[in-house]
């Protein structure tokens, strides 16, 4: 029994003295600078460590932002030059038949195609009438009354008889 006994006055020696060092401001100031200190510590490793971590991150994020830009860049790049060659093919095809002669002298209220029969009968010598011309339009404004003209032929070989007897319309 005097066990439990000096274990309880023990105790309450204990109490007494901490009772006694919480009355104590000079003790208290003590104990809340090392408290705080201590705190601030594990906090500033923490956060220095979230800040480590951080970097890292925007380290890889720069690094895959970067990536990505090049893999846009190749992936596109690739997809327009398939895009233009798919262009390039019907466009050549389309001008195959297309003539552009530039210079012609039109009239508000003339028709086009009439213009353009008459010119190839009386300068080139080819008889060729309205249906050989699929379709014609000016292209851009008129300098000096003069026109630029877009002739889209029905066949080839009309545009090819044109050229043959271009060397007629010089002078």
């Amino acid at each position: 029994m005097s066990n439990t006994r000096a274990i309880a006055e023990k105790k309450d020696l204990i109490k007494a003295c901490v009772a006694e060092l919480l009355q104590d401001e000079e003790f208290l100031s003590a104990l809340i600078t090392k408290i705080t200190e201590k705190i601030e510590k594990s906090v500033e490793e923490k956060l220095q460590s979230y800040e480590d971590c951080i970097d890292i991150l925007e380290k890889n994020y720069a690094s895959l932002e970067e990536k990505y830009d090049n893999l846009e860049q190749y992936y596109f790049g690739k997809k327009l030059c398939k895009f233009r060659r798919k262009i390039r093919q019907p466009r050549a095809i389309l001008r195959r038949n297309s003539l552009r002669i530039n210079g012609i002298v039109i009239k508000p209220q003339e028709n086009l195609q009439d213009k353009l029969t008459e010119i190839f009968a009386n300068k080139l010598r080819i008889d060729m009438d309205a249906t050989y011309i699929d379709r014609c339009h000016t292209v851009g404004p008129a300098k000096e009354n003069k026109q630029s003209i877009i002739i889209k032929f029905t066949s080839y070989k009309f545009k090819k008889q044109i050229l043959r007897e271009r060397h007629l319309l010089k002078g």
